[in-house]
């Protein structure tokens, strides 16, 4: 039986710092605590504020990541302030989009953005469906066209709301960038710093999710393809299963690892390959049950990306800070870069109290390792994170 692919999300996500603390317009709180506090109070009071949002089918990644039951309404100022909890702007732009025979595929847009004090991620979510399913080759070439072909991403003219542009990713990325800076009058220059893509399966048809997946197999092939984001990938480049795949030391209950279960993950591309949760031979309500489970694990994860990956922007410029000035001269980088430390802290030992993740051995290792460290040892005159 062939694998049949009927539905995927995949997650696009753009990252930008400045050299300095965001201290414009309504995003001047971020400079001290005092202002922070009176900021978020008052947010919090009005019912439809755009900072710190909660809305529907939101991820619930932040109760874990600040052990409490509610974010929006459980949260307090001093625990959003020493977690470095960003402002989070839950749709800058969205629309949907299908093939022109409107058979082979639909697929909609939603764009996020999370401020932090020096950087901003912008999140771009795609929900494909593919009403009569593609084998895997014609979904991975798909999810290829959406990064590469300008027939994806689209903006509205603003006199006529049926006109549309056709943009590639990189250039809709691009719009949205100045788009969040208009609007929150930021800096004009932010520095790129970094993109990551995650891709989940979410429906389908797999043949038998209890065995392993076979070497040189289809889905061996375009799962590498995929992971490496590059069609001509020779066979002896492909993946390890074995070697490489995050889910042989996953003991969590609620997500059990089966053989055919995969999860790939270097610095810039993550993909979750769950058959168990997706294939056709789960009874219906089980299925429905598990293809959530899927969704929302998709979604903390993202979550999980951003924040780790914002905090470490922060941490490397406190390092850069150090290593040009021999101290960090910005009291406001000082004191972000402390709680950035203490919250990295806690997810490299995936304590209890936070968030605990496989992707924390990902990011919190090397270079980024390297100068946590560094900056534990030499500024905070904290033992260094080890094993």
């Amino acid at each position: 039986m062939e694998t049949i692919i009927k539905k995927v999300n995949i997650s696009y996500q753009f990252y930008y710092r400045y050299q300095k603390i965001i201290d414009q317009g309504d995003l001047a709180f971020f400079l001290n605590k005092e202002q922070y506090k009176e900021k978020f109070k008052e947010m919090l009071s009005e019912v439809n504020n755009i900072l710190w949002e909660k809305p529907v089918n939101y991820s619930g990644f932040w109760n874990h990541y600040m052990e409490i039951d509610r974010f929006r309404y459980g949260i307090n100022w001093n625990n959003a302030y020493d977690n470095v909890i960003p402002v989070y702007i839950s749709s800058i732009d969205k629309f949907k989009g299908e093939d022109k025979e409107k058979k082979k595929y639909q697929y909609r847009a939603n764009s996020q953005c999370f401020i932090y004090p020096y950087s901003f991620c912008i999140n771009t979510m795609l929900d494909f469906e593919f009403p009569n399913g593609l084998s895997l080759e014609q979904t991975v070439k798909q999810i290829f066209k959406t990064y590469y072909e300008n027939s994806y991403f689209y903006t509205c003219s603003k006199n006529d709301n049926t006109e549309k542009r056709q943009y590639s990713l990189l250039q809709y990325a691009d719009i949205l960038k100045k788009k969040v800076i208009n609007n929150y009058a930021l800096l004009k220059d932010p520095i790129f710093a970094g993109h990551f893509c995650s891709i989940a399966f979410i429906d389908g048809i797999y043949p038998d999710y209890t065995e392993k997946i076979p070497a040189q197999s289809d889905v061996h092939e375009w799962l590498s393809k995929l992971f490496y984001f590059n069609e001509s990938l020779d066979s002896q480049n492909y993946i390890n299963f074995e070697k490489d795949n995050k889910f042989v030391l996953n003991k969590r209950p609620h997500l059990p690892a089966f053989p055919s279960s995969l999860f790939l993950e270097d610095d810039s591309n993550r993909i979750l390959w769950l058959p168990a949760y997706f294939s056709e031979n789960i009874v219906k309500n089980e299925k429905n049950r598990k293809i959530r489970t899927i969704k929302c694990y998709q979604k903390n994860l993202c979550m999980f990306t951003i924040q780790v990956k914002d905090l470490l922007i922060i941490v490397d410029l406190a390092y850069k800070e150090i290593i040009d000035h021999k101290k960090i001269q910005d009291v406001f980088l000082r004191n972000y870069a402390e709680n950035a430390l203490n919250s990295l802290e806690k997810i490299y030992f995936r304590d209890p109290k936070t968030y605990k993740s496989l992707s924390s051995s990902t990011f919190l290792s090397g270079k980024a390792l390297d100068r946590i460290n560094f900056l534990r040892q030499y500024y905070f005159n904290k033992e260094p994170l080890h094993n």
